[in-house]
């Protein structure tokens, strides 16, 4: 009798797999399914799994052929000596502690909120612009750049998904009864983006001259009895007055500032539309005051639970001697904000390039 031992297939198949050449992955892209929500948990855990594990990565550039709950769209090596055609069928990566997993989305809903406190009214003596109408100008560059498509790095995938967009203005100004959202759930494309920057850029202008109407008629209509009672008060007393008399606008103080601009973006996601990734997109010239404890950190709480990415794009120079009036941004709360929340803190928006055919 002959016996005849044969090497199993899945074996023979692991052999074939060792023989094939594997780099390590410096960046990883994942596209994640549009039916429903992808959770950190299920994207943490997809990338324990891979630990030191080999990855493949899908040849086809059409985004139609990718069913999966998470798919591999690119990878970028970490040594340029082990960079190989996208042509080669057989191409394996091997994910290492220090590679970066970046996960896009089919849909994402941004909220913009647009920091419109009396300090955005100054003139910047370094750049010499008024920073309302810097506001202006960095939201046309953020809306122009996303959505504009592009390739996924280290692959020919073009990658262009639909973006839910709501823009809302802050203003501490308690007495103001303008109309603050200017877009609700406005699906933005690379055809209507122009036509909504003009609406925008109307509203906005509006908003201004309604706010400043606001605000002089409600300090000429103070009591002119409270100016009196000031200055006799100076007059016997050297102590500062504890209001002054100038400032009879009522409005927040600066320290719910950001945590109110917070709690609008919050609001304004959960009338989006669902199973998307969430953002909130802050345009500020990042002066506020320290929040109150207690308040802030149920905040944090809340965006991080409901896996909500706060980006800053910050309008006003860098601190300088000069500032008008002591107004000092506060750049490092808002930084700590966006990494906690995993979002990006801006110092500037660049205009963006037309791309070259």
């Amino acid at each position: 009798m002959h016996i005849y031992l044969q090497k199993p297939f899945h074996a023979s198949r692991m052999d074939e797999d060792e023989q094939e050449p594997c780099v390590e992955a410096a960046q990883v892209y994942m596209l994640m399914k549009k039916e429903y929500r992808i959770s950190r948990n299920i994207r943490a855990s997809w990338f324990f799994d891979h630990l030191n594990q080999k990855l493949k990565v899908n040849e086809s550039s059409d985004l139609a052929d990718y069913h999966n709950e998470l798919d591999v769209l690119s990878v970028i090596p970490k040594e340029e000596s082990g960079r190989i055609d996208l042509g080669q069928p057989f191409l394996y990566y091997r994910v290492t502690p220090s590679t970066l997993v970046t996960f896009l989305a089919r849909r994402y809903r941004l909220v913009f909120v647009l920091d419109m406190s009396p300090s955005a009214g100054i003139v910047d003596i370094q750049s010499g612009s008024v920073l309302t109408d810097e506001i202006i100008r960095t939201l046309s560059n953020c809306l122009i750049g996303l959505v504009k498509p592009f390739n996924v790095p280290g692959s020919c995938v073009l990658f262009l998904p639909q973006i839910y967009v709501t823009v809302i203005a802050y203003t501490p100004f308690i007495t103001c009864t303008t109309q603050q959202v200017f877009i609700q759930g406005f699906l933005v494309t690379q055809d209507n983006v122009h036509s909504l920057l003009d609406k925008l850029y109307a509203k906005i202008v509006m908003f201004e001259n309604s706010l400043a109407k606001t605000v002089a008629t409600t300090i000429e209509s103070a009591p002119r009895q409270n100016k009196v009672l000031f200055s006799l008060y100076n007059d016997y007393t050297d102590d500062p007055p504890t209001k002054s008399p100038t400032s009879t606008a009522p409005m927040v103080t600066p320290d719910a500032g950001v945590v109110n601009m917070l709690r609008y973006g919050i609001l304004a996601l959960q009338l989006l539309p669902e199973n998307t990734s969430a953002s909130i997109i802050v345009i500020t010239d990042s002066i506020t005051g320290p929040p109150e404890t207690t308040m802030f950190e149920s905040l944090l709480a809340q965006l991080r639970n409901s896996t909500i990415a706060c980006t800053f794009l910050k309008i006003s120079s860098d601190y300088h001697p000069s500032y008008c009036h002591g107004n000092v941004p506060y750049f490092e709360l808002f930084q700590f904000i966006a990494a906690a929340t995993f979002g990006a803190y801006l110092s500037s928006c660049p205009n963006v390039i037309p791309a070259i055919r």
